[in-house]
């Protein structure tokens, strides 16, 4: 084998790694957030068969909204800063309209 076959090798190996590290983060992200939605149903009123049934038809573009919306929320609730907070708390508000139409 050249050095080229051993470099291809090696890239496609750590290519496979790299995809397969994503996909379990994507997937422990998407648990994390279907965790998350089914408590916050639960302590505002659904019961916990109602709210399963909700987190369970979650699809993976809303989970990663909603993880996109937390992210967005802890930084600014972290940093302190009321008007990022309210902004991410609007455009999920927004997200959530689109969603319905």
């Amino acid at each position: 084998m050249t050095d080229l076959h051993l470099l291809i090798i090696l890239v496609t190996a750590l290519s496979a790694a790299a995809l397969l590290y994503r996909y379990r983060h994507n997937r422990r992200c998407m648990q994390i957030v279907r965790a998350y939605a089914f408590l916050d149903l639960c302590h505002n009123g659904r019961s916990p068969e109602e709210s399963r049934l909700t987190v369970a038809s979650l699809d993976r573009r809303t989970c990663l909204d909603l993880l996109d919306h937390a992210e967005c929320y802890a930084k600014a609730r972290f940093d302190g800063d009321l008007d990022a907070m309210i902004a991410c708390a609007h455009q999920q508000g927004l997200n959530d309209q689109h969603a319905r139409h």
